[in-house]
């Protein structure tokens, strides 16, 4: 349930709105700016994933809940793989004795952890984790093509227009190569 607003009104009492979900405040007092919007989708996408961890009886640790659940994802996936070979392996002794019930228990982990690795990872895709740390990284890019556009454009280093041109083009063509690069795995100069 929301939280009341809190917001001081023109009377000096406080607003007795409720505050919009994953808010700290009610629309009349901000809650409607894009920014409080974008830190609530934040908020509560956080509380979503903390929701996750908590569900599937995970601690929760010290990182992000979403670093939290690709580690679980990869640790899942990891004992998946163990797991597998070690099946293969029993599969290929004799049945019989305690060889068979031990194949039993190692089919029986096996399949408890493919299914706890599904659930994991379609819980994942449900909260959009991928599509969140691709923004992340196109954020991450914007605010250095700002902050490069920023300083080649500054007075004090008196850069000619045809400077910056080429300064601009030449930090394009680095960027596609090592873009380049990470997708072909290459190790190519760039420079």
């Amino acid at each position: 349930m929301a939280e009341p607003c809190g917001a001081k009104t023109k009377s000096g009492g406080r607003c007795k709105q409720l505050a919009m979900d994953g808010q700290r405040r009610c629309y009349i007092h901000g809650g409607k700016s894009p920014q409080a919007l974008a830190k609530a989708q934040e908020r509560l996408a956080v509380a979503r994933a903390t929701k996750v961890l908590e569900d599937l009886g995970e601690p929760l640790a010290y990182i992000s809940p979403y670093d939290s659940l690709e580690q679980l994802n990869s640790q899942s996936m990891a004992l998946v793989e163990i797991l597998r070979g070690e099946v293969s392996r029993l599969q290929r002794v004799s049945y019989e004795g305690v060889v068979a019930e031990q194949i039993q228990g190692e089919i029986a982990a096996y399949l408890a952890a493919m299914t706890r690795a599904e659930s994991i990872s379609a819980k994942i895709i449900s909260l959009g984790l991928e599509e969140r740390k691709l923004l992340r990284g196109v954020q991450g890019v914007d605010a250095t093509v700002q902050a490069v556009d920023a300083v080649l454009n500054s007075r004090e280093l008196m850069l000619s227009s045809d400077q910056v041109r080429w300064a601009e083009a030449e930090i394009a063509r680095r960027f596609r190569a090592h873009g380049a690069e990470i997708v072909d795995g290459s190790a190519e100069d760039v420079g």
